[in-house]
């Protein structure tokens, strides 16, 4: 916590994602509310928009996590994870499959008149996800799926997909072959599509 606070008093970010602990409500909160206590204390982190990421065991500690962010006056943006939602609702939706899940959520959020906050959906995966979605409050997606995608040769289409890749430790230093280059333009243009 302390080197990601250190890490925004140097590159002042606009926006950054409090901790979270995978799968832990209690100690999810607790850092997050321990983050924005720290971050509000030093004058030149204040304005920061600050994003807290729900977590739970199921789904009743996820939605309890939820609305804890949900009411906390610091905490701008809510990101919907794509390990965490699946985890905690795979009971009721039968499958660990990352899109139903959160459209299970969002439409459990949205009955509810739940969100009430900018929604972040953190690890794209399948375009057609996010065409199902009418609701202005989800602001944003993690576009780097379409680079990392490329890079594991998958062109992105309306075909439902869910693997979960992970990150490679030199991301930011790979080098795109020709190949993949071409396909990663051809997959942000797609996202690009789904997201009008």
């Amino acid at each position: 916590m302390f080197q990601l606070i250190e890490l925004a008093t140097i590159l002042k970010p606009s926006e950054i994602i409090a901790p979270d602990t995978l799968f832990s409500k209690d100690n999810t909160i607790r850092d997050t509310n321990r983050f924005i206590k720290i971050m509000k204390s030093k004058n030149d982190l204040r304005d920061i928009r600050i994003m807290a990421v729900p977590q739970g065991n199921n789904e009743s500690e996820y939605l309890e996590c939820y609305l804890n962010f949900l009411h906390n006056d610091n905490i701008d943006i809510i990101g919907i994870s794509k390990i965490a939602t699946p985890f905690c609702f795979k009971q009721i939706t039968d499958t660990n499959n990352v899109s139903t899940n959160r459209r299970y959520l969002i439409k459990l959020l949205k009955d509810n008149n739940l969100i009430k906050k900018q929604l972040h959906l953190l690890g794209m995966r399948s375009i057609t996800e996010y065409k199902v979605y009418n609701e202005p409050l989800i602001r944003s997606t993690d576009s780097c799926f379409t680079i990392l995608a490329a890079i594991h040769g998958i062109k992105l289409n309306d075909e439902v997909r869910d693997d979960i890749f992970n990150t490679p430790e030199q991301y930011f230093k790979t080098r795109l072959t020709k190949e993949q280059t071409v396909l990663a333009k051809q997959n942000i243009k797609q996202l690009e599509k789904a997201i009008k």
